[in-house]
């Protein structure tokens, strides 16, 4: 008997559970008609490919087979970035990152980074005054704007990808090209979704009068070789599902009252990230939720769940519950189901999945228009759960939109 996609997915999102064939994929033997699983990265990067920890199956075709990844496309420069970005008046140093767009990636092969920034301009900060101790936001609205004949001292900072640590660049000097080299294990995993290396700009003016804007051009430049990579792993070979995660998540914060009197220490985030790789296949994750302990203030009540998802592109995916609790200051078991997409996924070679997840409570439905997370800081709460994600290569219709 035949079963329909439409009941399978209904079974995953029931049951979490399925038996069906086996999917036909490659698998890479030795002599000895042994699987061979790779271990070491290329490029002398540090880790192990995770993938190959779950599985010894490759996916069919080309894919499976050991390549390069050149994303070059004949080119010797690539731009990854040119925007203008206004400085936030926050800290004692006041800096602003460059964002890189999901997709832009250094490559393999880079063998410098070129940052330039130029035209430095002022805009109006609003409001341009310190609430309560702490410094207020710029907008990000930089007209109107004038050119600016006396420019900060600005320097550079940056991370790649085989470090957490910021690196100082030394100062940039408006309208040249500040060179940085390019180790080959420093550049992006094929496949990224979304780049790890950041940028930021700092300046030494005062914070209330960071009010300068500039234009900055992110290049990477070709030079060096690009390293041959094991066949993708195929991770639906057994079944349609995946267990991907089994732990416990927190959210706890001190609400806006420790904001004022400086006592916002007590913070805890603890986002649960996924033991496997949420990557190539991968349609629909099912997570099942299970708070242990909803502390709140005296007299308040939770009235509504949010789930947080980020994807590997850092972005934030926002899901209700499948089915709302009947009582949400003790709702049990609750499931959110989010879809994913190739634009989200983990690079099939990364060493950990970028996913993380993060339950939120709300104390008032939220209205159009308005974030679910929208009394983020304001409402002391302490949220601790069970969080189960299971992935799967079916198809589903989430209830979840991008933030």
């Amino acid at each position: 008997m035949r079963v329909s996609a439409v009941a399978l997915v209904a079974s995953f999102l029931i049951s979490g559970c399925l038996d069906s064939a086996p999917v036909e994929s490659a698998v890479a033997e030795d002599s000895d008609g042994v699987p061979e699983v790779p271990a070491a990265l290329p490029d002398e990067r540090e880790g192990e490919f995770v993938a190959f920890q779950e599985t010894n199956a490759t996916e069919p075709g080309v894919g499976g087979l050991d390549h390069h990844h050149d994303y070059w496309l004949g080119r010797d420069r690539v731009e990854l970035v040119q925007d203008r970005f206004p400085f936030n008046p926050y800290g004692t140093t006041p800096y602003r990152g460059l964002t890189l767009p999901a997709g832009a990636l250094v490559f393999e092969g880079t063998a410098t980074v070129e940052v330039v920034i130029r035209d430095p301009q002022r805009h109006a900060c609003f409001p341009a005054a310190w609430s309560n101790g702490k410094p207020t936001y710029c907008t990000d609205a930089v007209a109107p704007g004038a050119p600016d004949p006396s420019p900060p001292g600005v320097t550079l900072e940056y991370i790649h990808a085989a470090t957490t640590e910021w690196i100082d660049a030394g100062p940039l000097v408006w309208g040249e090209p500040l060179v940085i080299p390019v180790e080959p294990k420093e550049t992006d995993m094929p496949h990224a979704v979304g780049s790890l290396w950041r940028f930021r700009v700092r300046t030494s003016e005062a914070p209330t009068s960071a009010t300068s804007s500039f234009e900055a051009t992110v290049t990477i430049v070709r030079g060096a070789e690009i390293a041959q990579w094991p066949g993708h792993p195929a991770f639906y070979t057994d079944s349609h599902v995946r267990r991907v995660l089994d732990g416990v998540g927190r959210t706890k914060e001190p609400g806006v009252a420790a904001w004022y009197t400086g006592t916002d220490s007590d913070w805890n985030y603890t986002d649960p990230t996924p033991d496997k790789l949420i990557s190539y296949g991968t349609r629909a994750l099912r997570v099942t939720i299970d708070v242990t302990k909803n502390e709140r203030p005296p007299g308040m009540h939770t009235t509504a769940w949010w789930l947080g998802v980020q994807n590997a592109t850092g972005r934030w995916i926002e899901a209700a519950p499948l089915e709302p609790p009947k009582d949400p200051d003790a709702p049990g078991a609750m499931t959110f189901v989010v879809a994913v997409d190739d634009g989200g996924m983990d690079s099939p070679y990364a060493t950990r999945s970028r996913w993380q997840f993060e339950l939120w409570p709300s104390d008032d439905p939220p209205a159009d228009g308005v974030p679910a997370w929208y009394t983020y800081g304001y409402v002391p709460f302490d949220v601790q759960y069970r969080i189960v994600v299971d992935a799967s290569d079916l198809a589903a219709s989430p209830v979840s939109k991008f933030r």
